[in-house]
């Protein structure tokens, strides 16, 4: 915590779970992303077209 102060006086003990593997990976829920929410939706997508043809 004291590096991270080092760059930013701001810089609280919630900053990490704000770089948390979880968090990061989460956010990034864009189409083809990894995300939770992202994932999901591809294979719903993917459900989808399989049951087409």
């Amino acid at each position: 915590l004291e590096d991270y102060k080092a760059t930013c006086p701001f810089i609280e003990e919630d900053v990490y779970n704000a770089i948390s593997i979880e968090t990061c990976v989460n956010r990034r829920n864009t189409i083809g992303g990894p995300s939770v929410e992202a994932v999901e939706q591809a294979i719903k997508a993917g459900e989808s077209f399989l049951k087409s043809i």
